[in-house]
Order: C-alpha cells, then structure tokens, then sequence
C-alpha cells in the first residue's frame, strides 16, 4: 500500500480502498507462512481490514503455539 505507519488507515477501513491489492495481499500471505503462520489470501480477501486480520492471526498464533 505504500503508506506511512501515521497513514494507515482506521482498523476497520476496507485497506482495498486504500490501495492494497490482490499482489500486496499474496506478498503479505508468503510473509505470515515464513513466520509460520497458516493463512490463505482467500480469508484475508474476505474481511481486508486490519482488526479482522489482526483477529484471524493472533488466532493462528496462539493455535500454533499451543
């Protein structure tokens, strides 16, 4: 997306509308799997917004880890 860490946008904004794409989702997706987190570009497609990612991989962490 491009943006300042001050930029983001609020948790709840649709990050599609604020220039993410299916490229950056993939990119993020490979990032998440390297640090050994499971997640498909399909989940992060359906709800792209930073609560609800934050929700699902802080989910996946703690199964992870357990």
């Amino acid at each position: 997306m491009d943006l300042a860490s001050d930029d983001l946008p609020d948790g709840t904004e649709d990050l599609i509308d604020h220039g993410l794409h299916s490229v950056g989702i993939m990119q993020f997706v490979s990032a998440c799997r390297q640090r050994g987190i499971d997640v498909e570009l399909a989940e992060l497609s359906r709800t792209p917004t930073i609560d609800d990612w934050w929700r699902l991989l802080s989910e996946r962490q703690r199964t992870r880890t357990v």
